[in-house]
C-alpha cells in the first residue's frame, strides 16, 4: 500500500504525469460532474472493497527502432498496476507516477459483467477524470453506459475530437513547442464509444453478448505523452495486452487502431450466425408442404422478426462505426502535423484505418444483403397465407 510520502512525491514531482492546467476546462468539467454523479449512481461501486483499476504504461519507440526484449518487456513497476481493495491512495500513485516523454499511460476500467457497475468507486473515477482533464463530452458518453441495459437500447455512437489552444503552462516539460508566450495547441483530445458483440460472458438475445465500450485519449504535444481511459475493454484487446503485444508503438495514436480492430473482430462471426438462422428459415419456408402453411408461418414469423431487428440494429451500429473511423482519421491528420512525426508514420496509420474502414464497409454490405434475404422470406410467408 502506498504511503502518504509516496503520494506527496508523485504529486509534487515535476516529472509526474499531469496535463497543463486550463481554468476553463476545469470549470466546465466540474459543472458537468455535478450532474454526472446524480445520474450515474448505479454505474459505479458504492463500496471500495471490490474495486480494481488496471494501470499500465506503453513505450513509444523512435521511428525506425524495432521492439526488442528490453523495450517490449518493461520493468515490473511499469507493468500492470492495480488499485486493490478500494485504495484510492494507491490509485493516485499509479496514475501520477513518472511517465517518460513519448509514452502512454492506460487506465482500464471494466465491469463485473457486460452491463453492470464498473469496478471503481465514483471517487476513484473522479480522480482519474480530474488528472486527465476530460471534457464534458466524455462524461456524456460514460453516462450512456448507465442507460444501456439491453442490446435493443443501443442505438447511437458518438465521437468527439478537440484541440485545445491552452495558455502556456510554467510547469517543466509542458512548454509551448514554439518556445514563446503566445497560444498554441497544447493538447489533443479524442473520445468515443463503440458497440460490439462478443461470444463470451452473460448471454443477451441468444449466444452473443452485446458490449458497450468507451475510450478517452488525451495527448500533450510538448512532451509527446498520452493518457488513455478505456471502460469495458474489448476482450480481444485485453488478451493482447496481457500477452505483451501492445507494450510498444511508434505513433501516439496507434492504440486506436488496436482498440478498434479488437472491437470489430467478432462482427464477421456475429453476422454469420444471423445468416445461418436466416438460411434455415428460408429452407423451411421453401420446403413447406401444402396444408402445413399456417403452422410453419407462425413459427417462421416468430423467429424472423427478432433477426430483422438485429440486422437493422447492426446496420445502424456499423454505419456509426464508419463515422467514428472517419473522425479518428481526421483527428490524426491534424495531430500528426503538430506532433512533428514523419509522413511515413502518418501514411502507415492512415493505411491501417483504411483497412478497418474497408472491413466495416464489407459488414455493412453483408447486413444489407441479409436484410434483403429476410424481406424475401417475409414476402414468401405472406404469399402462403
Amino acid at each position: 500500500m502506498a504511503s502518504s510520502e509516496d503520494i506527496t512525491d508523485a504529486i509534487v514531482n515535476p516529472d509526474a504525469f499531469r496535463f497543463p492546467p486550463h481554468a476553463e476546462d476545469e470549470f466546465a468539467f466540474e459543472q458537468s460532474w455535478a450532474e454526472f454523479k446524480t445520474t450515474t449512481a448505479d454505474l459505479f461501486l458504492t463500496s471500495s472493497l471490490r474495486s480494481k483499476a488496471g494501470v499500465r504504461d506503453v513505450i513509444h519507440l523512435p521511428e525506425g527502432v524495432s521492439p526488442s526484449r528490453s523495450t517490449a518487456d518493461p520493468p515490473s513497476e511499469q507493468r500492470w498496476g492495480e488499485s486493490n481493495a478500494g485504495d484510492i491512495s494507491h490509485l493516485n500513485v499509479l496514475i501520477t507516477r513518472n511517465l517518460q516523454a513519448g509514452s502512454s499511460r492506460l487506465v482500464m476500467l471494466d465491469g463485473f459483467a457486460a452491463w453492470v457497475e464498473i469496478q471503481v468507486t465514483l471517487e476513484m473515477f473522479h480522480a482519474i477524470c480530474t488528472l486527465n482533464q476530460v471534457s464534458p463530452f466524455y462524461l456524456k458518453l460514460v453516462t450512456g453506459l448507465g442507460s444501456q441495459r439491453l442490446s435493443s437500447d443501443e442505438n447511437s455512437i458518438a465521437c468527439y475530437s478537440r484541440f485545445s489552444p491552452t495558455s502556456i503552462s510554467k510547469e517543466p516539460g509542458f512548454n509551448n513547442s514554439k518556445g514563446n508566450t503566445g497560444q498554441d495547441w497544447v493538447t489533443a483530445e479524442l473520445c468515443y464509444n463503440v458497440f460490439h458483440f462478443e461470444h463470451d460472458g452473460p448471454i443477451i438475445d441468444g449466444p452473443w453478448s452485446s458490449r458497450h465500450s468507451v475510450l478517452h485519449h488525451k495527448y500533450c504535444f510538448a512532451s509527446n505523452r498520452s493518457c488513455w481511459i478505456i471502460i469495458q475493454t474489448p476482450l480481444l484487446f485485453s488478451k493482447r495486452f496481457k500477452r505483451g503485444k501492445l507494450f510498444t508503438t511508434t505513433h501516439p495514436m496507434s492504440l486506436h487502431i488496436r482498440y478498434l480492430d479488437a472491437s470489430i473482430a467478432c462482427w464477421r462471426a456475429y453476422l454469420a450466425h444471423i445468416a445461418y438462422n436466416l438460411d434455415d428459415l428460408n429452407e423451411e419456408v421453401s420446403s413447406t408442404k401444402h396444408g402445413a402453411e399456417d403452422e410453419i408461418n407462425v413459427s417462421v414469423n416468430e423467429q424472423l422478426e427478432p433477426l430483422r431487428e438485429r440486422l437493422h440494429h447492426s446496420h445502424s451500429l456499423l454505419v456509426s462505426t464508419l463515422n467514428t473511423l472517419a473522425t479518428v482519421s481526421r483527428h490524426e491528420s491534424v495531430l500528426i502535423k503538430k506532433a512533428n512525426l514523419s509522413e511515413s508514420v502518418h501514411n502507415d496509420f492512415q493505411h491501417e484505418i483504411q483497412i478497418l474502414t474497408n472491413e466495416v464497409q464489407l459488414y455493412v454490405k453483408t447486413t444489407e444483403k441479409l436484410l434483403v434475404l429476410s424481406e424475401n422470406i417475409k414476402l414468401m410467408v405472406h404469399r402462403t397465407v
